[in-house]
């Protein structure tokens, strides 16, 4: 079976099924045919909860491609499964179309929309159904919507209840994720084979739906192998989960070292350690100045203490914390520097001096969260001392410092982004959003498409900073990084649906990580 969680363009998917053709093991006559049943047996599967699918109605919007095609397809099973089906024709299509001519035979109604007061007739219609199919553009679109798809657009969705999309709504740009004006918004997006690229980074545009599901149609697996995008789904997080023997002991998991907090900024340091004390970590200590480690010490007493010196006026003492750092490093697996940690002159001073000792980051993991990051982009060549072992998690703000362009720039092309970010840096990097991308040097990406506005608050960054961290002790910088967003993703998404996208906060994320883990581990 195919690996159904990579993501592709669409010339990357013409390429595959172009080689699947020419192989001589399938004929596009039977990939439509697969096609159209599997959309017609998800309908029938998942619409049947609601009313008996003999029972259904149910418009299909036609295009003239390979789109219309496994629409027309789909229609002629489900009305063999009893379903009252009418295909609208929206673009110009054969009358002697086979598989419209199929789909005639099974007791499909075609409908020309270019017939005079069609659009009248195509509202009842849709008011009426059960479901709309849209299966104009697919991942074919190359221009922009004009007439007389802006009216028939206009008349589904005014009168349409629910509507699924082949592959991408049309209107979509299926490598962008950009949307047309007048692109007609599913309710759930059926995509065929594997991820189109664009409803991936798109994800969270309510044009896409609550849902992207992937249809598999038994697509050879060597023949995708090459793609080297994926989305981050339970299996695959699964398949990261960290062994842990029944015989380990706290030793046996790893030692986790954050650097953070600052006389400002207390609560980044206090809820990068209450994550990271949750990711699984045999031990877990906080180095910062005295107030700070005392605050978090009430909030996360399994913590263990590094009070580092400090001034006067209680900022970090470069000279004497780094004394005690450069003892403490050696004896952790993984470190995190940065959340919270402020852009004193002590803060700084402190880490252009760790930075210049190449021998405390040879053997460990290194994440760099927030000032971390913003400290680094003005030293030279820091991402130098560290390689495949670095993890950065910049929000676009920060990348945009690192790179040294504008935000604007950052959000036009996000992936383009990363993956220079990811081979400039030689590092894994974690650019968040609401759908959070993550890059190897080595040109892999995976996507997490767990868009959710009740994580864009303030703290929730150190939250998965922390996890992040810890989880690090077990596994490799990238597969840390994943299946740490994975979880990060999944902890938000509990907590939104039983405190809403507008009373829940960084806190709850963190104290809901474990039921994360248990979802995953179950």
């Amino acid at each position: 079976m195919s690996v159904v969680r990579k993501a592709v363009t669409a010339q990357e998917m013409r390429a595959i099924e172009r080689a699947w053709f020419d192989s001589g093991r399938i004929t596009l006559e039977e990939l439509m045919e697969r096609v159209g049943k599997s959309v017609a047996d998800w309908i029938s599967s998942h619409r049947e909860r609601e009313v008996p699918i003999s029972q259904a109605n149910v418009v299909a919007l036609v295009g003239k491609g390979n789109n219309g095609g496994d629409a027309l397809v789909a229609t002629k099973h489900l009305a063999r499964y009893g379903t009252k089906c009418v295909a609208c024709i929206c673009l110009p299509r054969d009358k002697d179309d086979p598989v419209r001519l199929d789909a005639a035979r099974a007791g499909v109604r075609v409908l020309e929309l270019a017939a005079d007061g069609s659009l009248d007739e195509l509202a009842g219609l849709c008011a009426n159904a059960d479901v709309v199919i849209d299966g104009v553009f697919g991942f074919s679109i190359s221009r922009a919507i004009s007439d007389p798809l802006i009216g028939i657009f206009d008349t589904v969705r005014r009168n349409s209840s629910h509507i699924v999309a082949i592959d991408m709504p049309s209107g979509a740009d299926p490598d962008s994720g950009n949307v047309d004006p007048n692109t007609l918004h599913a309710d759930v997006t059926l995509s065929i084979g594997m991820y189109k690229l664009g409803s991936a980074l798109g994800f969270g545009h309510p044009c896409y739906g609550d849902k992207i599901e992937v249809l598999d149609y038994s697509l050879p697996p060597e023949l995708n192998a090459h793609i080297t995008r994926e989305v981050i789904d339970d299996d695959f997080a699964k398949s990261l989960l960290p062994h842990r023997p029944m015989t380990g002991h706290k030793g046996s998991f790893g030692q986790s070292l954050l650097i953070a907090g600052s006389k400002n900024y207390i609560g980044a340091a206090v809820l990068a350690t209450r994550a990271c004390l949750k990711s699984g970590a045999g031990l877990v200590s906080l180095a910062s100045i005295q107030n700070i480690c005392n605050t978090s010490a009430i909030a996360a007493p399994e913590a263990s203490y590094i009070p580092l010196p400090e001034t006067a006026n209680g900022e970090l003492d470069a000279n004497n914390a780094y004394n005690e750092l450069e003892e403490k490093i050696p004896l952790f697996e993984s470190v995190l520097i940065g959340p919270g940690l402020g852009q004193s002159d002590g803060a700084k001073s402190l880490m252009n001096r760790l930075m210049n000792n190449d021998d405390l980051w040879r053997e460990r993991k290194v994440v760099l969260d927030a000032d971390g990051l913003n400290i680094m982009s003005e030293i030279d060549g820091w991402h130098e001392k560290f390689g495949e072992n670095l993890i950065i998690t910049p929000h676009p703000g920060e990348m945009s410092r690192l790179l040294k362009c504008s935000i604007q720039d950052i959000e036009s092309d996000r992936l383009a982004v990363i993956e220079d970010a990811a081979r400039r840096f030689g590092c894994v990097v974690i650019l968040k959003g609401a759908v959070t991308l993550i890059a190897h040097p080595n040109g892999q990406v995976r996507i997490s498409m767990m868009a959710n506005s009740g994580m864009g608050r303030g703290g929730t960054g150190d939250v998965l900073a922390g996890l992040v961290t810890g989880i690090a002790n077990s596994l490799s910088a990238f597969d840390a990084a994943t299946l740490g967003v994975y979880l990060h993703g999944v902890s938000g998404m509990s907590v939104e649906r039983y405190k809403s996208v507008y009373g829940m906060t960084a806190s709850d994320v963190a104290d809901n990580i474990p039921w994360a883990w248990y979802q995953l581990a179950s």
